[in-house]
């Protein structure tokens, strides 16, 4: 009997308009750790992104999440039931994330 291990990697990201630089209209920001990250990981099948929109938008996410969002596998939450939405995908099984 041989057991196949699921390996997986889940980046919880904690996204605000809060910042200096939503407050300046992220004018000469370049997320360069954000798209390096996308860059790297987003087209890979077993690793995802939770995004917790804290005062913002989930609509409002920078550009360089574009790609990773349209492939099922980046999710984010936000609004005043941020925390059941957690909970929610906490409880969900993987496979129905993508």
């Amino acid at each position: 009997m041989s057991l196949a291990l699921d390996r997986s990697l889940t980046f919880v990201i904690s996204w605000s308009t809060s910042s200096r630089a939503s407050a300046s209209g992220y004018v000469g920001v370049e997320f360069n750790g954000l798209a390096a990250l996308a860059r790297d990981f987003s087209q890979e099948p077993t690793v995802r992104a939770l995004i917790d929109a804290k005062g913002a938008s989930c609509s409002n996410l920078p550009q360089q999440l574009s790609g990773w969002w349209q492939t099922g596998r980046l999710h984010c939450v936000h609004g005043p039931n941020r925390m059941a939405h957690w909970l929610e995908l906490g409880n969900a099984p993987q496979s129905s994330w993508a």
